[in-house]
């Protein structure tokens, strides 16, 4: 434990949404996923580390990528492309991940969620494909 006199890095507070749910897209528009919390910080000095861990992630059947995106309210904050092979082979990866430091300056409270999409609109995408689970979690750090 640190000593009682360092005020700064510290855990406050930590939320965490778990899905175990397949989820799929054909759609080359994001939409949201089962992943989302909210989080009020206790002050606006302070941190917010938003990490997620989806799996199960899958193409099938098009030449197409999945998409996925950090949103903190409406704001994208984080994004990556998954499953690129240049064709229509199914594809299956172990997990893509978001680790980030948001300096969110607010006591309101904030929403963070993570979005999909189909980027070609062509076969299939999913996460949490055979059963697998994803996390998303925020904790609050004492700021610095």
């Amino acid at each position: 434990a640190l000593p009682a006199a360092i005020t700064t890095g510290k855990v406050l507070q930590v939320v965490t949404d778990f899905s175990n749910s397949t989820e799929t897209s054909t759609s080359s528009t994001y939409a949201d996923t089962d992943l989302s919390l909210s989080i009020t910080p206790s002050s606006s000095s302070n941190k917010i580390l938003v990490i997620s861990d989806i799996n199960g992630i899958l193409k099938t059947g098009g030449d197409t990528k999945l998409a996925l995106q950090l949103l903190k309210n409406t704001s994208q904050i984080a994004f990556g492309q998954y499953l690129n092979t240049s064709d229509t082979s199914t594809l299956h990866n172990a997990s893509a991940s978001f680790c980030i430091l948001d300096t969110p300056s607010t006591t309101s409270a904030i929403t963070y969620k993570i979005q999909m999409k189909n980027v070609s609109a062509a076969g299939t995408v999913y996460i949490g494909n055979y059963s697998s689970s994803s996390t998303l979690t925020a904790m609050e750090i004492a700021g610095w």
